[in-house]
This record gives C-alpha cells, structure tokens and sequence, in this order.
C-alpha cells in the first residue's frame, strides 16, 4: 500500500501527562495500518516543562505528524475549549 500524501484525520486533544501521552502515541503507532494517514495535535500549557521538553522528541521519531500549541491555560481548566480553535489552524487543511 502507498503511503498517503499528506495525513487525512486529525485528532486533536489537550495533555499534562507525559507518560500517558507517549502511550498514547505507541498505542496509535502500532494500531495503524497506514502510519502516515494521521496527524495528532496537542495543548500543552506554557509552564509545563516536561511535555515542553518530550514533544520535540516525539515529533522526530514518530511515522506520522505530531504538531503542538504551547500557550498558558486562561480561566483554568474551563478556558481548555479555546485551545481546540488554535489546534484546528494549525491542522492539515485537507484532513476531515
């Protein structure tokens, strides 16, 4: 099977938890037929300093796109839904 040109589903969520997220990633990775047939984005809080430091780690050594926001969190854990309005301008524009 060729490899699509550009990844077609996004998925996009917000994370603290950088154990749960590389998980998270490896679970994706192994579950994947087509490895670069999707993207994943992710918030990460601006003074988070441990997902800060294993994003551009995980970006290098996975098959498929992994993009990130790094802003400060605004009201708290009730201000989360912004964040999905930035995720989607930085999202593949011919994802679904």
């Amino acid at each position: 099977m060729a490899s699509t040109p550009h990844p077609i589903v996004s998925v996009h969520m917000q994370s603290n938890r950088p154990e749960q997220f590389t998980l998270f990633l490896d679970r994706m990775e192994a579950s994947l037929s087509e490895k670069t047939a999707v993207e994943i984005i992710v918030k990460i809080d601006d003074d988070d300093d441990r997902m800060i430091e294993l994003l551009p780690t995980e970006q290098s050594r996975r098959p498929f796109v992994v993009k990130y926001i790094c802003t400060p969190l605004p009201d708290g854990f009730y201000g989360l839904w912004r964040s999905m309005n930035e995720m989607l301008e930085i999202c593949d524009p011919d994802v679904y």
